[in-house]
């Protein structure tokens, strides 16, 4: 089965950024590196299929990366809800000319940065995987990802115990070598894919700013 490796973009940018603190620059440009230095090593990872669970999970036939184009305050979710991500601090000053070089490098390697004006990156990913899934369900789909939002998409997605007719999908951490299917999320919550939205919704999200049911939380 060929398999999609869909990278969320920012999201492992930022998450490069962070585990990265020691200051890195590039001895030519003066520029800083530690964002880009642990981006590329990710993807050098994934694409050589460096880990027993990456192997087992299918090494990349194709690989896109999902872009938020529109920021935090240019989405829809904003037109509907002036306060969603408003709380959010403005990102470092060092962060946004590593994230122009790493597109760059992505475009000069033949990897496809997608984006939509007036979306996030995650439906961006949402709508690649319910294309797929109707258009081609032979490929396996793997979300590198650690948004929580996106475990809606595991697959089999099951209404009424019956499965869809999609393909393969989970959640996939190529820093850790950790897959994360619909089991995993049932045998650590109880819940199916289809009820994730209904659980975010009676809990709200504090890292976006949307409030939910009050008294309502996780557990």
């Amino acid at each position: 089965m060929p398999t999609l490796y869909l990278i969320d973009g920012l999201g492992q940018f930022f998450r490069s950024y962070h585990a990265i603190r020691t200051p890195m620059t590039s001895p030519v440009t003066k520029e800083p590196t530690n964002m880009s230095f642990g981006f590329v090593g990710m993807l050098l990872k994934l694409l050589r299929a460096e880990g027993t669970n990456l192997k087992a999970a299918g090494a990349p036939d194709y690989v896109a990366v999902a872009m938020d184009v529109s920021g935090d305050r240019g989405t829809f979710r904003s037109q509907l809800y002036p306060e969603y991500k408003a709380h959010r601090d403005p990102p470092p000053e060092d962060l946004w000319p590593q994230v122009e070089r790493c597109v760059a490098m992505l475009r000069e390697i033949g990897v496809p940065v997608i984006g939509a004006e007036g979306f996030e990156a995650d439906d961006v990913m949402a709508t690649i995987v319910e294309r797929l899934g109707h258009d081609r369900p032979d490929v396996a789909i793997r979300l590198v990802s650690k948004d929580k939002d996106l475990k809606q998409l595991l697959s089999p997605l099951r209404r009424d115990d019956q499965a869809t007719g999609r393909g393969d999908v989970m959640l996939f951490d190529v820093h850790t070598d950790t897959p994360f299917s619909a089991a995993t999320l049932e045998a650590e919550t109880g819940l199916r894919p289809d009820q994730i939205v209904d659980m975010l919704t009676l809990m709200g999200d504090t890292v976006d700013n949307v409030p939910g049911v009050e008294g309502v939380g996780e557990k």
